[in-house]
């Protein structure tokens, strides 16, 4: 029965691929948008756990972003 469930080689790489390319997909944009909004990029890595990525959503949807704050001297 057990027998049944083994993976080969070349099935571990597929499924290793997978997830990296998975990772890849959700990590990377979440990366760029918190360096533009001036928060710390390894806050993607959250996005890894599961929901991980809903407390990131929230984090970048209610905080104040550090590049958008308004600097000494500058009218707007």
């Amino acid at each position: 029965m057990l027998a049944m469930f083994s993976m080969g080689p070349m099935e571990l790489i597929l499924v290793l691929f997978m997830l990296a390319l998975t990772a890849g997909v959700f990590v990377w944009p979440l990366w760029r948008i918190c360096t533009k909004a001036g928060l710390p990029p390894v806050l993607s890595l959250l996005s890894l756990l599961p929901f991980g990525i809903v407390i990131v959503l929230f984090v970048v949807a209610l905080s104040d972003w550090p590049s958008l704050r308004q600097k000494p001297g500058s009218h707007d």
